[in-house]
């Protein structure tokens, strides 16, 4: 059963209103409090292959940094109106996607935008700003009042059933809704346990969604909005297309499908592993026999692809392959404690020397792949054992040369003094084609050129700096480019 923990679930964005200009004329103060009347409003950012955007309110920037399925929460402004604009946070800089003029705010309203559609500018789906009421019904202290809305672009038209858990579906009245369609139920209802299905339209046999038991508990009082909105990566479309977001007046909370697993997967970079132990296999929780033979290089399940596995946390083991997890060295080859969250995903990396230093280690690393319109992400992993410290440079391609980097020509770095086993998480870059060199700082030479990489618009990578491999021979290095 999911429990919705509202204390773990405070929304960080917040509104800075000061000086936002409005068509009323009064005495708004620095922190937004007016001597006139005010509105409430909250902006939920619904829009699934955007980056984070900003708002702005007559041109003044309200809201920063709001992430895809986050809600900013309501805040209040002086009641009046206000020409909106939504933009997208690029790299190099903001672009415009979402102009709303004269949207007016009265006194004593409280407004919800969803930034909806794609911005895929193939795609027919057009991006708006939708207002979206609450519900009607005022809930007593332990009840809940719920508006549904269908803000999955990935889903048609569908039928969405509120039921107690488990109870069947012939015979139910489903709440009918196309795209950007809203429906409230007609008065609230206790806050106790539920289940959300959502099926095909007409077809209460084909159930594209299932909650499973969700507890409104912890919701008690409140007005929600339960918004079907895209699911964005593998893990989470391997199940359904849509999961839910739950709204209250702070805060959200994501619901994915009831059969959401996590995604997982192990990457083989230890150099000398082949010559000092074999093959390996890897084990999960000391029993599962997740990889049956892994050697130098491997990737499981892809470099582009993940395997599933139910969410949960696990400890990972490497040792000789043999079938079994009780093998000197295995305990040397342990990773504690891996949390897999239901439509999470995780690459674990096996990196360093079994025989020297630096030693052999499991590390992971958390994976975002949803995938953004406007340019691609991509992130540094150093697993290069034979390398200390490095400078990572980045430049379109031709630009510069290894012997531009080791000279002291090259272009800034995008990573200084990047240590073995570290992670640089993301970092925006517009679509086109690099060259990536990754220099030792102890002898300032170029140890990993790696050109004409092409980048696509939507693309996430884990570029991982590997080798050498078992001869130990420095020009065997590489990266391993990992994506979704």
């Amino acid at each position: 059963m999911k429990k919705l923990k509202l204390s773990l679930l405070v929304v960080c964005a917040s509104f800075v209103l000061s000086a936002c200009h409005h068509d009323d004329d009064d005495d708004t103060t620095a922190t937004g409090t007016s001597t006139s009347a005010q509105a409430s409003v909250r902006i939920v950012h619904a829009v699934p292959d955007a980056p984070p955007v900003n708002v702005q309110l007559d041109g003044v920037t309200a809201l920063s940094n709001l992430n895809y399925s986050t809600s900013s929460g309501f805040t209040n402004i002086t009641a009046g109106s206000y020409d909106i604009n939504v933009e997208a946070i690029v790299p190099d800089g903001t672009v415009s996607v979402i102009q709303a003029n004269d949207v007016n705010f009265a006194a004593t309203t409280r407004t919800t935008l969803f930034a909806v559609g794609t911005a895929d500018t193939t795609d027919t789906t057009q991006l708006a700003a939708l207002p979206v009421a609450e519900a009607s019904a005022e809930p007593a202290p332990d009840e809940v009042a719920l508006r549904v809305l269908h803000a999955a672009p990935a889903a048609g038209n569908v039928d969405i059933y509120i039921t107690a858990p488990g109870a069947g579906l012939s015979g139910a009245t489903p709440i009918d809704a196309g795209y950007l369609d809203s429906a409230e139920l007609s008065a609230a209802v206790p806050a106790g346990t539920y289940q959300v299905r959502i099926t095909e339209d007409g077809n209460s046999t084909n159930v594209i969604y299932d909650s499973g038991s969700v507890d409104l508990s912890a919701f008690a009082g409140s007005k929600l909005i339960i918004a079907a909105i895209n699911t964005t990566n593998q893990a989470e479309t391997a199940t359904s297309a849509v999961k839910l977001l739950a709204v209250n007046d702070t805060t959200q909370l994501e619901i994915p499908d009831v059969d959401t697993q996590a995604g997982a997967k192990v990457v083989h970079l230890s150099p000398d592993a082949g010559t000092a132990v074999g093959s390996v296999e890897v084990f999960a929780n000391n029993a599962v026999e997740l990889i049956p033979t892994f050697d130098y290089g491997d990737v499981v399940a892809a470099a582009n692809s993940y395997a599933l596995v139910s969410e949960g946390t696990y400890d990972f083991d490497v040792s000789p392959d043999n079938d079994s997890n009780s093998d000197v060295p295995a305990s040397s080859f342990s990773l504690t404690g891996a949390n897999l969250g239901a439509g999470s995903e995780t690459t674990v990396l096996a990196i360093g020397y079994i025989t020297t230093t630096p030693g052999f280690r499991l590390i992971t690393s958390a994976d975002e792949n949803r995938a953004y319109a406007t340019h691609a992400r991509l992130k540094v992993i150093h697993g290069a054992a034979a390398v200390g410290d490095v400078n990572v440079y980045v430049a379109a391609t031709g630009s510069y040369t290894a012997n531009d980097i080791e000279s002291g020509n090259g272009p800034a770095a995008l990573l200084s003094n990047f240590g073995f086993a570290s992670d640089s998480g993301y970092v925006d870059v517009n679509a086109g084609s690099y060259d990536v060199f990754v220099q030792d700082v102890a002898s300032g030479t170029v140890v990993i050129a790696a050109q004409n990489v092409a980048v696509n618009n939507g693309d996430v990578i884990s570029a991982v700096a590997f080798g050498p491999d078992g001869d130990g021979t420095p020009a065997n290095a590489g990266l391993l480019l990992l994506t979704n």
